[in-house]
């Protein structure tokens, strides 16, 4: 009885873990599109209203950024930590930190062409990622449905 509670244990928990994994795909998603919308915003406001910096972020509201601590950061210490938080590819942190090291040193509308250039690229990026999503999704899934069968007929 021991042993078929522990095989039950074993393979929910590796359905769990896989579940788990798809889920962290999906927030990768979540977090990319919130990003994308920030970098328009920022394009926007500078491009209309000329404000500073630190006012655009301040004002922005996003909740997916502001669960994970993004924005509070961001404000407080800058873009290298603020990145730290989100759980994107290095490729979509490298674009956010490459138009973060442009802003505010150069005129409002070469600011405006970055955030447009930027734009694109996270737009390609996620693209990417939504095109990938299923795929691992399911992968995810089936290897934590796997594991959890193989662990328990190794055991029994």
């Amino acid at each position: 009885m021991i042993k078929l509670i522990g095989c039950a244990l074993i393979f929910f928990s590796m359905c769990g873990t896989g579940y788990a994994a798809s889920c962290a795909s999906r927030r990768e998603i979540t977090e990319a599109e919130a990003l994308l919308q920030f970098v328009r915003y920022i394009c926007a406001r500078i491009s209309y209203f000329k404000e500073p910096l630190p006012d655009i972020y301040s004002d922005f509201k996003n909740d997916t950024l502001s669960s994970c601590g993004f924005l509070n950061i961001l404000i407080e210490t800058g873009w290298e930590k603020a990145l730290g938080c989100v759980s994107v590819g290095n490729d979509i942190k490298e674009i956010s930190l490459n138009l973060a090291r442009s802003l505010g040193k150069s005129s409002a509308d070469e600011q405006v062409r970055e955030c447009e250039y930027c734009i694109s690229l996270l737009e390609n990026n996620l693209d990417a990622l939504k095109a990938a999503y299923p795929a691992k999704k399911k992968v995810y899934q089936s290897l934590g449905v796997t594991a959890g069968l193989m662990s328990v007929i190794i055991i029994i």
